[in-house]
């Protein structure tokens, strides 16, 4: 977004130069680079859930299964159905927060940049009072140039 804004900023510059489409392949790469980090954030968090699940599910199919073998007299069936369902709600609850602690890791992640960002050093102001020219500053109205050499100069396009 930062490179978006300074971009609109020097449109009138960047046309002027005729590097318009070195600056917009420039911002398509940046937008491959971020939806890259997105991909693989995503993918990540997915083959986690993925494998929570399969663990899940196998360690819920066994308990089901032995629950189903034992005969009526030793577990009630009532007790085998609350066991299930609770099992169930155990499962979706453990995906859910393994998902949103990931996400609450990615989110870290940017509140530590901008704390970063905010012990950033300031610039120095744009007008010093103590190092101002002479009121009378410049005494003529005119400008000189001496030996001036004025070039075409060519952005290089890689």
């Amino acid at each position: 977004m930062n490179y978006a804004s300074e971009t609109a900023l020097g449109v009138a510059t960047i046309r002027a130069f005729g590097v318009s489409d070195k600056f917009f392949s420039n911002y398509l790469k940046l937008v491959d680079r971020d939806a890259k980090v997105f991909l693989s954030s995503n993918a990540a968090l997915e083959w986690l859930v993925l494998r929570t699940e399969a663990l899940q599910n196998l360690t819920l199919f066994t308990s089901a299964i032995f629950l189903v073998i034992f005969p009526n007299s030793y577990i009630a069936p009532g007790l085998v159905g609350l066991s299930l369902s609770y099992a169930f709600t155990l499962t979706g609850t453990q995906v859910f927060l393994s998902r949103w602690y990931s996400s609450l890791a990615n989110y870290i992640v940017s509140v530590e940049r901008i704390k970063q960002y905010m012990n950033i050093t300031p610039e120095p102001p744009a007008v010093i009072p103590d190092n101002r020219p002479p009121a009378s500053w410049p005494q003529k109205g005119r400008i000189e140039l001496v030996e001036l050499k004025v070039r075409d100069y060519k952005f290089d396009e890689s």
